[in-house]
Protein backbone atom coordinates (compact mmCIF):
# COMPACT_ATOMS: atom_id res chain seq x y z
CA UNK A 1 0.00 0.00 0.00
CA UNK A 2 1.38 3.39 -0.96
CA UNK A 3 0.67 4.96 2.46
CA UNK A 4 2.58 2.29 4.38
CA UNK A 5 5.72 3.70 6.00
CA UNK A 6 8.97 1.92 5.19
CA UNK A 7 9.51 0.66 8.74
CA UNK A 8 6.19 -1.21 8.55
CA UNK A 9 6.80 -3.04 5.25
CA UNK A 10 8.08 -6.30 6.75
CA UNK A 11 5.76 -6.38 9.80
CA UNK A 12 2.76 -5.86 7.54
CA UNK A 13 3.54 -9.20 5.86
CA UNK A 14 2.94 -11.23 9.01
CA UNK A 15 -0.67 -12.04 8.14
CA UNK A 16 -0.09 -12.41 4.41
CA UNK A 17 1.55 -15.82 4.36
CA UNK A 18 -0.97 -18.47 3.31
CA UNK A 19 1.50 -21.34 3.56
CA UNK A 20 1.60 -22.59 7.17
CA UNK A 21 5.31 -23.41 7.04
CA UNK A 22 6.18 -19.92 5.77
CA UNK A 23 3.86 -18.34 8.35
CA UNK A 24 5.46 -20.35 11.17
CA UNK A 25 8.94 -19.40 9.94
CA UNK A 26 7.94 -15.75 9.97
CA UNK A 27 6.34 -15.93 13.42
CA UNK A 28 9.30 -17.79 14.99
CA UNK A 29 11.77 -15.27 13.52
CA UNK A 30 9.50 -12.23 13.70
CA UNK A 31 11.63 -9.94 15.87
CA UNK A 32 14.72 -10.44 13.71
CA UNK A 33 12.85 -10.33 10.39
CA UNK A 34 10.94 -7.18 11.34
CA UNK A 35 14.23 -5.40 12.02
CA UNK A 36 15.36 -6.01 8.42
CA UNK A 37 14.84 -3.66 5.52
CA UNK A 38 12.32 -4.90 2.99
CA UNK A 39 15.15 -5.57 0.53
CA UNK A 40 17.08 -7.67 3.04
CA UNK A 41 13.91 -9.53 3.99
CA UNK A 42 13.33 -10.39 0.33
CA UNK A 43 16.87 -11.79 0.21
CA UNK A 44 16.24 -14.00 3.25
CA UNK A 45 12.91 -15.35 2.08
CA UNK A 46 14.23 -17.51 -0.80
CA UNK A 47 17.24 -18.52 1.31
CA UNK A 48 14.83 -19.99 3.85
CA UNK A 49 12.72 -21.98 1.39
CA UNK A 50 14.50 -22.55 -1.89
CA UNK A 51 17.50 -24.76 -2.69
CA UNK A 52 20.84 -22.96 -2.78
CA UNK A 53 21.19 -23.19 -6.54
CA UNK A 54 17.58 -22.38 -7.46
CA UNK A 55 18.57 -19.31 -9.48
CA UNK A 56 21.04 -21.26 -11.59
CA UNK A 57 18.52 -24.03 -12.22
CA UNK A 58 15.90 -21.56 -13.41
CA UNK A 59 18.42 -19.74 -15.58
CA UNK A 60 19.62 -23.00 -17.11
CA UNK A 61 16.07 -24.16 -17.85
CA UNK A 62 15.27 -20.84 -19.53
CA UNK A 63 18.44 -20.96 -21.62
CA UNK A 64 17.71 -24.45 -22.96
CA UNK A 65 14.16 -23.59 -24.05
Amino acid sequence: HENLVTSRHVPSLSFGFKDLIARDWFMVNMSRLCSLTFSNFLSELPAAFLPRDWGRKIRDSVLVT
